[in-house]
């Protein structure tokens, strides 16, 4: 094996392959069958590799690993991808058949895992799984019952629309139910449940839904209530503007 500033140890058994492997820095094909200072074996292994390999980063001991193991017919390091392959690669230069994209750009694979800004669910209804959604104003609020794992342990097997569960009529729908509800959040200091009477069961109705399907959700923590419940709570208890969903402040 030709190393720059190092004499074959097969060739020179008095060398010591230590000193000599703390110079070594490149591994050089040579042109030839035999170079000068290489034993037969190593002449061999350097004629057959096409590649420059960079040593400069090994410690002496590796070096002396690389030197016994080609000794024995192997080389460490023979399979190592080379520094110039890879800054090609890195830089977009075509080698070969890899078609591995420049720095800084996504691969086909990661184009396809990119997460859905949401975007596409405004203005339609296609990612409505239940039957019942409604176009909504935010991309937030564009979310089906059947996309809540809540709604699904609530459903219990049941196919369709939360909306359809008995217990979604007896609980959000029910004006003597929401009644109670809004004069309960009253008593305990709730504001900001508009001023009509179909405000304030709307607001219950919400309110309660949210309950229903998650219990307390806790303090400024807020989650949007699928369209197809909006929409029928809305449809129920109806005004001519609606706030819509907004994030705890």
């Amino acid at each position: 094996m030709a190393i720059e500033g190092f004499q074959c140890h097969c060739a020179s058994p008095t060398a010591d392959p230590r000193r000599n492997l703390s110079n070594a820095r490149t591994v050089v094909k040579g042109p030839g069958p035999k170079l000068p200072g290489l034993c037969a074996q190593h002449s061999s292994f350097v004629a057959s590799h096409g590649r420059a390999m960079d040593l400069s980063d090994l410690t002496s001991l590796e070096l002396e690993i690389l030197e016994r193991t080609a000794d024995m017919g192997a080389i460490s390091y023979d399979s190592t991808p080379m520094r110039d392959v890879d800054e090609r690669s890195a830089a977009g230069t075509d080698c070969g058949n890899d078609e591995r994209p420049r720095r800084g750009e996504a691969s086909p694979q990661e184009l396809e895992d990119a997460p859905d800004d949401g975007t596409g669910r405004l203005g339609n209804t296609d990612w409505c799984l239940c039957g019942s959604c409604a176009p909504m104003e935010t991309v937030v609020e564009c979310v089906c019952c059947r996309e809540y794992p809540a709604v699904a342990r609530k459903q219990q097997g049941r196919q369709g629309c939360v909306t359809g569960h008995p217990d979604f009529e007896a609980l959000c729908l029910n004006p003597e139910v929401l009644r109670l509800a809004y004069l309960n959040m009253r008593h305990y200091g709730q504001q900001g449940m508009g001023a009509s009477a179909s405000e304030h069961y709307r607001f219950a109705a919400y309110r309660q839904c949210a309950l229903w399907l998650w219990s307390r959700l806790g303090k400024k923590n807020r989650r949007p209530l699928p369209s197809c419940v909006v929409k029928t709570i809305r449809g129920r208890y109806p005004a001519d503007v609606y706030a819509g969903y907004r994030d705890a402040e």
